[in-house]
């Protein structure tokens, strides 16, 4: 196990393993478990994108019925998007996740899973690593902010089902599909992933916006989102993405004010912000290069906005992280 590698997410694999008595093999980012005999049948591929987030893609028809242990010990997180088939979830009382549902599931305790030709996308994420991150800095304000907001997209013991908008399958075969081959499409690949994680965690935020706003507005919202995040390296500009989704430039900001809370400029920035902390952590790539890949011609003012956001440089930002590891 690597040494910064949650002991969370190792035991949650380790059980699946154990559960399905699978056979394992390594693959270039992660593991793969495969699953045969009376079992029943498929594979789970664990692909490691951070300490303390791994994603699974699931591909598993069985007859029968699994039991996992959630522990009052750990927080973890777990969000699934359904791609075919079904699931049914114990866990206090029956759910049934079906094609197209996104499941957002904090479990304390033992529940169990039963599969039929069941194919999703999960991401598992470690949220006590990450509280206690933040408590090693004292970061006080920025952890019950954390709380806070984790608690807003799923209470611990709580599952939350919701349908997702259609072209989410779209990104979730994406995930799929693609192909490693060298070391750009290893940064594309993880800047892909957290990309779509981040993009359920927004689809959960935006529940209330969806009892009290106009769901087509909500629709040009969530495809703003997937064209930003998909442009990264051009300097998108707000009438260009108005045009894409044939909507003026007025009504995209307004919609965007009221349903996130920020204008489409400032949205566009911070993520463009959140993917340069990806390259700074995982790559040697000089602070122009990562300034031109995230579509800034000037490193100035690349820098600029990093600290404006982040309140160090991108330079003061890389050798505190790489120290952090180190100890």
């Amino acid at each position: 196990m690597e040494a910064n590698r949650s002991t969370t997410i190792e035991r949650y694999f380790h059980e699946i393993k154990r559960q399905f008595s699978c056979k394992e093999t390594r693959e270039i980012l992660g593991t793969r478990y495969e699953i045969s005999g009376e079992k029943g049948g498929g594979s789970i591929l664990r692909l490691h994108i951070d300490g303390n987030i791994d994603m699974g893609i699931f591909q598993i028809s069985s007859e029968y019925k699994y039991y996992f242990n959630g522990s009052k010990d750990s927080d973890l997180l777990i969000i699934s998007y359904c791609l075919q088939g079904n699931k049914e979830i114990v866990y206090d009382k029956r759910h049934r996740i079906k094609k197209g549902d996104i499941v957002y599931f904090r479990p304390s305790k033992k529940y169990s899973c039963h599969f039929l030709d069941y194919e999703s996308i999960c991401f598992i994420v470690d949220l006590d690593s990450i509280k206690d991150i933040l408590a090693k800095y004292k970061c006080e304000k920025y952890l019950f902010k954390w709380n806070r907001y984790i608690d807003s997209i799923c209470k611990q013991d709580d599952i939350v089902i919701e349908s997702a908008p259609n072209f989410v399958s779209t990104l979730a075969n994406e995930i799929k599909c693609i192909e490693i081959t060298n070391f750009f499409d290893y940064i594309k690949f993880k800047e892909m992933i957290l990309n779509h994680f981040r993009y359920f965690l927004r689809l959960r935020e935006n529940r209330c916006c969806l009892l009290n706003k106009n769901r087509d507005d909500m629709k040009y919202v969530w495809e703003a989102e997937k064209i930003i995040m998909n442009n990264l390296e051009n300097e998108l500009l707000i009438q260009d993405l108005a045009d894409r989704l044939d909507i003026s430039t007025y009504k995209l900001q307004k919609i965007f004010k009221e349903t996130k809370g920020t204008t489409v400029y400032d949205f566009i920035r911070k993520t463009k912000i959140d993917e340069s902390k990806l390259l700074l952590k995982d790559t040697d790539w000089p602070i122009i290069c990562i300034a031109h890949n995230l579509g800034y011609e000037n490193p100035s003012k690349f820098s600029s906005a990093f600290k404006d956001i982040v309140g160090l440089t991108p330079t003061e930002y890389r050798i505190r992280f790489r120290k952090r590891h180190r100890l």
